[in-house]
């Protein structure tokens, strides 16, 4: 089955002294996502509608992405090669709590996941529109005033499609973190797993990320992954 991974980049970040950035109340971020076989592309925005970004409260999100793929099938009575192209959007309302060192934010809202295949593959079932529920839970933790993790976790019943990130990341230098992440993904027809390193570069109005790793089927993750990941907050 596919390799193809689509879902809206989880954005989190310290909390951080007021400036002139952090103290609005709406967070942008896009993304791409490349694997051997598969890539995507997503794009989102945070808004903190009663207040700032950066403090507790009622969060509103939207979200959108589109990726193309292609995997091995069986179409006719035969192997083939089967390309498709995929879409997504995401809805969400939701709610930021920090606890001490730990920051949650919880959405809950409506999803769009549509594959449309080159081919008819009988034995895929993600192929076609759908539409459904999903609910994100995302936390950040400050281990040590240089150490924190961070984990990401999402599922949504269009295709049964799910996510989930971890990384651990420690700062090297002012503003730049290195570290390790793992996490799995798929959906009703495939799950996927990726184990690589990132590099994370902030400031006080956003924040890049770039990392890279293997991934593939959770029985065989030996296809190379790369993420670039870029987010301003105004």
């Amino acid at each position: 089955m596919s390799n193809f991974l689509l879902s809206a980049g989880a954005v989190s970040a310290e909390d951080g002294l007021p400036t002139p950035f952090v103290s609005q109340a709406v967070e942008w971020w896009s993304g791409a996502d490349a694997i051997r076989h598969s890539w995507s592309t997503y794009s989102g925005v945070n808004w903190a509608p009663f207040g700032k970004i950066a403090d507790d409260g009622m969060r509103l999100r939207v979200s959108g992405g589109y990726g193309e793929y292609r995997y091995s099938g069986w179409v006719d009575g035969r192997t083939d090669r089967i390309y498709g192209t995929a879409m997504f959007a995401d809805v969400f309302a939701g709610y930021q709590m920090g606890l001490g060192a730990l920051t949650l934010k919880a959405f809950a809202g409506a999803t769009f996941d549509g594959h449309v295949l080159s081919a008819f593959d009988a034995n895929n079932p993600v192929n076609g529109k759908v539409t459904g529920a999903k609910g994100v839970l995302e936390g950040w933790l400050s281990i040590t005033t240089s150490t924190w993790a961070q984990v990401d976790l999402a599922y949504g019943t269009a295709h049964a499609s799910y996510n989930s990130r971890l990384r651990v990341g420690h700062r090297v230098a002012t503003g730049v973190s290195l570290g390790v992440e793992g996490g799995q993904f798929g959906n009703e027809a495939s799950d996927n797993r990726r184990l690589g390193g990132f590099a994370r570069y902030d400031w006080l109005g956003g924040e890049v990320s770039v990392s890279g790793g293997m991934s593939g089927d959770i029985a065989a993750p030996r296809n190379p992954y790369g993420t670039l990941v870029y987010m301003m907050k105004f």
